[in-house]
């Protein structure tokens, strides 16, 4: 996603800076993504948690609920948003908006 939108704005300043061409900024991008990429190898530990749930599950050598299955991705992702919430909020408070 974020080098998508970094596609977009190096074509545009390409386009009117006239300084690069096309596949300049491709091979920018690819540098960009393929380095982000051996930063993190492997798999997010959520992830992964989860997948061994699943897999357990299915197979049946747990008897938890779809819920408690599924728990490291929904609790991982309301953490998130109360930790984005109370950052939002705190800002606002800080500028005195609220």
């Amino acid at each position: 996603m974020a080098w998508g939108l970094t596609l977009c704005g190096s074509l545009f300043c390409g386009i009117i800076g006239g300084k690069k061409t096309i596949h300049q900024h491709f091979e920018v991008i690819l540098r960009m993504k393929n380095a982000r990429r051996s930063e993190r190898p492997g798999l997010d530990p959520v992830v992964a948690l989860t997948l061994i749930f699943v897999v357990l599950k299915a197979m049946g050598l747990i008897s938890w609920s779809w819920f408690w299955v599924l728990a490291p991705l929904w609790i991982t992702f309301f953490l998130f948003v109360s930790i984005f919430s109370a950052i939002l909020v705190g800002g606002r408070i800080a500028k005195g908006k609220w």
